[in-house]
């Protein structure tokens, strides 16, 4: 017999509105994944900021990124209110669950801790690697947390998958603690794993 052989897609679509794009990926995979739409008029050139930045982030957290406010990135990275807000405006994520009701299992992509930490590291170099790593693991499990429990609720197998080719962290390290208490505590409908582009 052969095995079988889900079919997905990974990163952006040139979609310009949320629906089209989740009509799209319900209709062509397996295993639908959650867009990602940097042409949309929100987000024109992608404001001269990498589109993880600015779909992980919230325009506040934007605007202090923008400004170099270093203290302040740091407390809005651990602020379980925040997290809440950037879920709120992910795109097409809520529209994905809504529309899926045939399909029961489902796909979302974020950037990685590490990934995260060395982009905003760029606009604020000064905050210490290892404290921007931990406040970006903490804030990218808060998203990931918020989609698990919203896919949960309305019965959704979930692939999570983190951006984060640069893991080279040896066992026992504070970041694999941290993620491997993570992983532990995930629900049985979530299947997690890496992507690397490297």
């Amino acid at each position: 017999s052969m095995a079988v052989v889900l079919t997905t897609g990974v990163g952006s679509l040139p979609f310009t509105r949320s629906n089209d794009a989740v009509m799209h990926v319900l209709k062509n995979y397996s295993l639908p994944l959650r867009p990602q739409l940097p042409r949309l008029d929100t987000a024109p050139q992608e404001s001269g900021m990498p589109q993880m930045l600015l779909e992980l982030l919230t325009p506040e957290m934007l605007v202090l990124l923008k400004r170099r406010d270093a203290h302040q990135v740091m407390r809005l990275l651990q602020e379980d209110a925040s997290a809440a807000e950037c879920i709120a405006h992910f795109p097409c994520w809520r529209e994905l669950l809504l529309q899926s009701s045939e399909q029961p299992t489902l796909k979302t992509q974020l950037a990685g801790p590490l990934t995260l930490a060395r982009m905003i590291s760029l606009y604020v170099p000064e905050i210490p690697a290892a404290a921007l790593e931990a406040a970006a693991h903490s804030w990218v499990e808060r998203l990931s947390t918020a989609m698990i429990e919203e896919a949960s609720a309305v019965q959704k197998v979930l692939y999570l998958i983190w951006d984060d080719g640069t893991i080279k962290a040896t066992h026992g390290s504070a970041l694999t603690v941290r993620l491997s208490a993570f992983i532990s505590r995930l629900p049985k409908n979530v299947h997690f794993g890496f992507h690397s582009c490297a």
